[in-house]
């Protein structure tokens, strides 16, 4: 493992409510993948599945960044797709 590596890693697994792979896929990246990125960039969908708990609102989006902060020690998140949140919600 080489620390100096600068790991990016987009979870394409899924949008909208949708999965795009098998979902034994996303124990696999919850297990193994998400804990050697240094940047995460998961949309709401994929940051609610990674992060397991519910993101609706601005501050379930927080609290999943949160955990998987100081869960796997992922550097930076940079999460997309919430501009499906309105009135504090996601749609």
């Amino acid at each position: 493992e080489n620390r100096a590596l600068v790991y990016l890693c987009d979870p394409v697994l899924g949008d909208h409510g949708s999965l795009y792979v098998p979902e034994k896929l996303v124990d696999i990246y919850v297990d193994e993948v998400v804990r050697r990125a240094s940047i995460l960039t998961p949309n709401a969908f994929e940051l609610a599945l990674l992060s397991r708990q519910r993101v609706e609102t601005h501050e379930d989006v927080i609290s999943a960044c949160d955990r998987l902060h100081s869960k796997f020690r992922v550097h930076v998140i940079v999460v997309t797709s919430v501009d499906g949140i309105v009135d504090d919600k996601l749609r």
